[in-house]
């Protein structure tokens, strides 16, 4: 071969080890974009849950009659989730992901006093978390939609 076409063969091969090295590149910062997004959404969730989990505390940790409310986001990153509370932990699950932080130990009743295993709240929703007593003096947590 003569000199041309050793030059041509140099000139493609630089063209694919660059197109090489840009697609990896390309791929590299998609993961990284994609990791990120996931992290935004594992912390959005985290803060919610634990606002949740920290107003029930705080309503349980003072007299009866105590009320708090709060409201929930209407979604995580456009996902919309559901919290479930329970006698000692409650859980959040949206889009395939779930999270779950423990409270300190509640008697769960509904809006009629009649006690519940559980409670689901759901995203864009306000709700009311009060301290009561029921009919044998004992403490229960009262969880309602406003």
């Amino acid at each position: 071969m003569d000199s041309r076409g050793i030059a041509t063969i140099d000139f493609l091969f630089t063209i694919f080890l660059t197109l090489i090295i840009a697609i990896s590149t390309l791929s590299l910062i998609e993961t990284n974009l994609n990791t990120e997004k996931s992290i935004e959404e594992d912390v959005s969730g985290r803060m919610i849950l634990e606002k949740v989990a920290n107003s029930i505390n705080q309503v349980n940790s003072n007299l009866p009659g105590n009320i708090q409310e709060i409201h929930l986001p209407n979604n995580i990153s456009g996902y919309s989730y559901v919290i479930t509370v329970r006698s000692n932990h409650i859980t959040l699950e949206f889009n395939n992901k779930k999270g779950r932080t423990v409270i300190f130990p509640i008697n769960l009743v509904d809006f009629n006093m009649e006690y519940i295993n559980e409670i689901k709240l759901y995203s864009g929703e306000n709700y009311k978390i009060k301290k009561c007593l029921d009919e044998k003096n004992l403490n229960v947590i009262q969880i309602y939609e406003v």
